[in-house]
């Protein structure tokens, strides 16, 4: 059953980061300017106009994933319990 939940984990961390790179893909379109602008102030060090600061953003976006994993995964298995 543990494994059940490092794969939930780490495919929440995978979606995260492909909505993260969709809503940079559409920045680049000029679109979500302002979403972009409040990721920025919470994604340390991500720019999305430089190559450097996109994949700082890519980090954010999974770890940031990972802990919405993890908080669903402990609320799946309290439920399940």
């Amino acid at each position: 059953m543990l494994d059940f939940y490092n794969k939930l984990i780490f495919y929440f961390g995978l979606i995260n980061v492909f909505l993260f790179l969709w809503v940079v893909f559409l920045y680049k379109k000029n679109r979500l300017i302002n979403f972009v602008n409040l990721i920025k102030t919470v994604y340390k060090g991500f720019e999305p106009d430089t190559f450097g600061g996109i994949l700082k953003g890519v980090v954010w976006a999974f770890i940031d994933g990972v802990i919405t994993g993890v908080v669903v995964a402990f609320i799946i298995k309290i439920i399940m319990e």
